[in-house]
């Protein structure tokens, strides 16, 4: 049976360097699976503390536990971890022979801008705001999705816990301050739970709040404002058939001298409730009512249209 036959790594994963941590811990696992870490990461000569240590510690031994690389591992090491690099990262790398000093460029590179990229990261999370248009679910998968490249840029001793990470997510509901979305009462309602609570639970208690006590109140238009929607909406071109509503001339002798004129005809008698002195644009008619004080139109779909123009 070969020597790599049972590893667990049978290739390394892809580098990426908005998670250069986690990629290069799994190398660093993956090199150690092999016993081949020797040939990622260069031993050092361990420091001496006192002059006593110095003088116990026989030249024979230090030259018994000197690395003596393997010229065949070498090459297999080298290539081992440039398949993983894609071509896109590979340029400056063609010149080195050895794993290590492949390693050592990568770390010199990468390792120095995650904390520039963790710091900005950490800003986005810190100014997220749940928008209007997103359901519970579009958020918190806008939060997750930030929430994993910070933690991918964090050392170990540096990572957020799960107080934090709450904190950041009920900070981005509760500045939201969208009409109608209470967090606040989402807040008071949880208490000092969330301070010991995972992210998953927190996050499930948000579905809840949202589906129980915003999502059913979310205002929703009613039959009478699409109607008037849709009137409002209408485009504003003049159509065939389309009622005139423009205020009349002072001319109004076409309905005043309809008929006979003969001044020996009795007119009919008005009533008594007759106005004469008003005037209806809508009907286009005198002495029942004026036209402010006209019901009619106000149902008029095509009067409101032209009321709009």
């Amino acid at each position: 049976m070969s020597a790599t036959s049972n590893k667990i790594f049978k290739h390394l994963p892809q580098f990426n360097p908005t998670y250069y941590l986690a990629w290069a811990s799994d190398v660093r696992d993956a090199f150690e699976d092999r016993d081949w870490i020797s040939y990622l990461i260069a031993p050092t000569t361990p420091d001496l503390k006192s002059a006593s240590e110095a003088e116990a510690s026989s030249s024979a031994e230090v030259t018994t536990s000197a690395f003596k690389p393997d010229p065949v591992i070498v090459n297999k090491a080298r290539a081992f971890l440039k398949a993983a690099i894609p071509y896109e990262y590979k340029p400056g790398l063609e010149t080195y022979n050895t794993a290590a000093e492949i390693w050592t460029a990568l770390e010199q590179r990468y390792a120095s801008t995650s904390r520039e990229d963790e710091l900005r990261l950490e800003a986005q999370l810190m100014d997220l705001r749940k928008s209007k248009t997103d359901t519970i679910d579009q958020h918190i998968q806008k939060y997750s999705s930030i929430l994993s490249s910070v933690l991918a840029q964090q050392q170990p001793d540096r990572r957020f816990d799960n107080a934090k990470i709450n904190s950041y997510f009920l900070r981005s509901l509760e500045n939201s301050n969208i009409p109608g979305e209470d967090w606040k009462g989402f807040i008071t309602f949880l208490g000092k739970t969330w301070l010991t609570a995972t992210k998953e639970q927190l996050f499930s208690d948000a579905r809840t709040y949202y589906n129980a006590h915003i999502q059913p109140y979310l205002k929703e238009p009613d039959s009478n404002d699409s109607r008037v929607l849709a009137v409002q909406n209408a485009p504003q071109t003049n159509r065939t058939g389309n009622r005139n509503f423009n205020k009349p001339t002072n001319d109004r002798s076409p309905r005043n001298t309809r008929g006979n004129t003969n001044s020996n005809r009795n007119p009919r008698p008005r009533e008594a409730s007759s106005k004469p002195d008003l005037w209806c644009d809508y009907h286009r008619s005198s002495g029942r009512h004026s036209t402010s004080e006209c019901r009619a139109k106000l149902n008029d779909p095509e009067y409101l249209q032209f009321q709009q123009q």
